[in-house]
């Protein structure tokens, strides 16, 4: 029995460890179009409160165009996006609750930019300069979305290596 325990926490040491020397991936730029229009997809997980990333990243002094897919089935599974300061993000969460009258979208200074409601099914485009370099959140802010449909929006320089 005694070789036994050794055997297992040995095992679960070698986990650990193994677990800290994965290789880190730097973090991708939003991929450009022939107008240097960065492009953005951002899908709805089916009928789950999720989007299919949680980090977006963008220049600064290029335009981005984001493509909102809303992949859900269920009609209650509308969708916007809003990009809003990264500290607001409860309180934005919390005011889109009385906030129906504008597609769920608060009127507050913490929210830069913000979409239409998406239904199940529909896809829609905007495009917007980005706010100046620093990080901010993105969320959907339809009722009860806003605690896990939501993300980092970074907004950096690229640097040439």
């Amino acid at each position: 029995m005694y070789h036994y325990t050794i055997f297992i926490l040995a095992s679960l040491l070698f986990v650990v460890i193994s677990c800290g020397e994965e290789e880190v991936q730097p973090l991708e730029f939003a991929e450009l179009d022939e107008n240097n229009v960065q492009l953005v997809r951002l899908r709805s997980a089916g009928n789950e409160m999720l989007f299919d990333r949680d980090l977006i990243r963008v220049r600064p002094d290029l335009p981005v165009r984001i493509i909102l897919i809303n992949s859900a089935t269920m009609n209650v599974m509308k969708h916007n996006f809003l990009i809003v300061n990264s500290s607001s993000v409860e309180e934005v969460g919390q005011a889109a609750l009385d906030a129906a009258e504008t597609g769920y979208v608060p009127d507050t200074p913490d929210v830069l930019l913000a979409s239409e409601l998406t239904d199940p099914g529909e896809t829609i485009e905007f495009e917007f300069m980005p706010p100046e370099v620093g990080t901010y959140e993105f969320v959907c802010t339809y009722p009860g979305h806003y605690t896990t449909m939501r993300g980092m929006f970074l907004v950096e320089e690229e640097v040439e290596e």
